[in-house]
């Protein structure tokens, strides 16, 4: 019985396999009968589209697995926009900035003043001349804000000015021109802004505290009544602060370079009338 059910089931198969292949391959022209291309038209669908969930898959198991500074570098590379540093994830960074400093007049009054051998009391104004400038900084950038440590040194010299006094009880004034030469060095924590603008440009907005050194030489000239002497504070240290305006261009991916605008000032202490300083400054910033 089993060998009977057996060859009976092979039977039928065989007749189904030889029904179907009379299908397939049957004439275009006779009825009921489809050409091949569409009786396999829906297999194919049918594999495409399973394939093609297949890779969506893929694509998005290797989306997940992409950190995200990866697949915003993709995304830049594959759509060719630009990106600022504010899309970018928090760093530190060092930077250096040179340039010029242009200085105030700088006035002091009620200073000491040896004259010849007699000692007075006077004013001083001095014209002062544009100098060196630069400032060295590590800080670190969030995403619109940034905070640094900047050393800053500069050197500023003067070419002459007006001292006034009294000899023997009546006003003198004296014209000098000597050259002079002053330094300072600055110690000051920035924070800066930096405004957002789709592009690798960004202007930005920056103020300082800290501390400022100053550092200059006495006044010596002749005069009628003899060697004429001003004795200044040769160094001092003072309250300092700055304010700043610059604009930087991510030129490599967390490197940028900058131009800014700062002043540099000090309040009035010990009789000067402190200093005020015009910086103008070329500068790398380079982060890591």
């Amino acid at each position: 019985i089993v060998v009977m059910v057996k060859s009976l089931l092979g039977s039928v198969l065989f007749l189904s396999f030889l029904a179907s292949s009379s299908v397939v391959q049957a004439e275009p022209g006779l009825t009921g009968a489809l050409p091949e291309d569409e009786i396999s038209q829906s297999s194919l669908d049918l594999l495409v589209l399973e394939e093609d969930q297949g890779l969506k898959h893929q694509e998005l198991t290797v989306l997940t697995d992409v950190d995200s500074e990866t697949l915003e570098t993709l995304i830049v590379q594959g759509g060719g926009s630009s990106q600022s540093n504010a899309s970018r994830p928090n760093y530190g960074y060092v930077s250096l900035g040179l340039g010029v400093g242009i200085p105030n007049n700088a006035n002091a009054d009620d200073v000491l003043i040896r004259l010849g051998n007699r000692s007075t009391r006077g004013n001083v104004e001095q014209s002062l001349d544009l100098g060196f400038s630069g400032e060295l900084a590590g800080g670190y950038q969030y995403k619109d804000v940034r905070f640094e440590l900047a050393v800053g040194y500069g050197s500023i010299g003067g070419s002459g000015g007006t001292i006034s006094t009294t000899v023997s009880g009546r006003p003198v004034s004296f014209d000098y021109d000597n050259d002079i030469s002053a330094d300072y060095v600055s110690v000051l924590v920035n924070g800066y802004y930096d405004i957002p603008t789709g592009t690798k440009w960004r202007p930005y907005l920056g103020a300082g505290l800290g501390y400022v050194h100053i550092s200059a030489g006495d006044i010596v000239f002749n005069t009628d009544f003899g060697q004429l002497e001003v004795v200044t504070q040769n160094s001092a240290g003072t309250f300092g602060y700055q304010g700043k305006l610059g604009l930087s261009y991510e030129a490599m991916p967390k490197g940028n370079v900058f131009g800014e605008v700062a002043y540099l000032g000090t309040p009035s202490y010990k009789g000067y009338s402190g200093l005020g300083v015009w910086r103008f400054v070329l500068g790398w910033r380079q982060g890591f």
